[in-house]
């Protein structure tokens, strides 16, 4: 059970979308509000909120059922384990309200979206004048969503953010020896889906290598909706000398209070690379050198180059034995949960079910879709499931989510990495 602190408030304007069935009533009720702009675009962030408003002592309270949110991204804002809560007037009579549950949302598809079914228990203890305990269990209105399509025609090269946000790039050095790293941050700033959103990928010359880029997400918490930074850093390095020029990128983004598309560029950047002590090498700290075989060393090299050649035949021989013993196997030996091959056609949608059901056949836990992840989290940990699968389980559904959210949907490589973590999460809760 939560307990309600008379502490503080969450100042929330009222909604576009409201439902309260308690006007004029002095027994406690919940007032379900949706705020944002009215009619949301897909994959638009709103905020919904359910306020619980009582008279006298505030009681205790915890979750009887979760609402209904189906086709909506959505994500809990933890109002922490006390309740806050603020005296407020209501038809002329004088309340107290505490904010008792938090998601932001963010529709999926376009349509009408019904949530509801959210129910609460609250528990009154009795006082120094009486000491009857009571229990209530109240029901929380229900709200319409109505969700519209993004305007067509979707420009190329759309990322999925929709907000309002600036875009810029940078580099740690403007001058480097071949072969040095340099960093560059591509930054996303403003307000919207941040975290969900694809920063574009960085284009650089073919004489360029490059490491896979490394994301962090900054969000203020003091914000309701999704305020801050996305960057995206992506370590190079150059390997010719001269100029290497890293071209402009371009950021498109949808703006739903001007209810256009709109592109931001970034500047081109130019790093000036000097020739290092090894010409034409890579750096030796990041990428293999070649063998140098010069006059005084050759009968080293061709001992090396023989090693090799044996090293190869032995290696053929190795995987011709591996090839037929793998299919030399007979179906009824196999094991039918290993070498498992992901399915190229199953949906994030699928994929979400399919976890949901293993967890719920394997650990008892009834209905898992329905609970939130902290919920979640809890009752897996109480099944003695191991951290770290509790975390690969996280980890997987919030990847999921971040992919429905995107109105610019998921890449290929996306959901080919998706497709493997799922396939070896199930693999891991089949052994359960």
């Amino acid at each position: 059970m939560q307990c309600l602190l008379l502490l503080l408030t969450l100042s929330i304007p009222l909604a576009d979308a409201a439902a309260d069935t308690g006007q004029g009533r002095k027994s406690p009720f919940i007032r379900t509000t949706v705020t944002g702009t009215g009619r949301p675009y897909v994959g638009e962030e709103l905020l919904l909120t359910y306020t619980l408003y009582f008279t006298g002592d505030a009681p205790q309270v915890s979750d009887e059922s979760n609402p209904s949110l189906d086709g909506l991204w959505h994500s809990e804002i933890d109002p922490g384990r006390f309740v806050k809560s603020r005296p407020v007037t209501l038809d002329n009579a004088v309340y107290r309200s505490a904010v008792i549950r938090q998601y932001k949302l963010a529709p999926l598809r376009s349509g009408r979206f019904d949530v509801g079914g959210y129910r609460l228990k609250c528990l009154f203890t009795g006082n120094g004048a009486s000491s009857v305990t009571r229990t209530m269990l109240i029901s929380a209105p229900s709200v319409v969503i109505d969700a519209k399509a993004l305007p067509e025609p979707i420009p190329e090269g759309f990322s999925g953010g929709i907000g309002t946000f600036s875009f810029e790039r940078s580099a740690d050095h403007a001058t480097r020896i071949t072969g040095e790293p340099v960093t560059l941050a591509l930054t996303v700033r403003g307000k919207g889906n941040l975290p969900t959103l694809r920063i574009p990928a960085l284009a650089v010359p073919s004489t360029v290598h490059k490491r896979e880029p490394v994301t962090a997400l900054s969000l203020d918490s003091s914000a309701a909706f999704s305020a801050g930074s996305l960057t995206s850093r992506v370590t190079i390095y150059p390997q010719q000398p001269g100029k290497t020029v890293i071209p402009p990128l371009r950021f498109i983004y949808f703006d739903p209070e001007k209810k256009q598309y709109r592109t931001l560029y970034s500047q081109p950047l130019a790093i000036e690379v000097s020739q290092g002590e090894k010409s034409g090498t890579m750096d030796s700290r990041n990428f293999p050198q070649p063998d140098a075989a010069g006059p005084e060393n050759t009968d080293q090299a061709q001992l090396k180059a023989a090693g090799k050649a044996a090293a190869a035949v032995l290696a053929a021989v190795l995987i011709v034995a591996l090839v037929l013993k793998r299919f030399g196997t007979p179906p009824e030996r196999a094991d039918k949960n290993s070498g498992a091959i992901p399915d190229e056609s199953a949906s994030p949608e699928n994929l979400k079910a399919q976890i949901y059901s293993l967890i719920e056949e394997k650990t008892g836990i009834r209905k898992p879709e329905s609970l939130t992840r902290a919920q979640l989290a809890t009752a897996l940990a109480e099944k003695n499931i191991i951290p770290t699968t509790n975390r690969e389980i996280e980890k997987v559904f919030e990847t999921i989510d971040r992919m429905l959210y995107s109105p610019a949907g998921a890449t290929e490589n996306e959901m080919i990495l998706l497709r493997n973590e799922g396939m070896r999460l199930q693999q891991k809760l089949r052994q359960l």
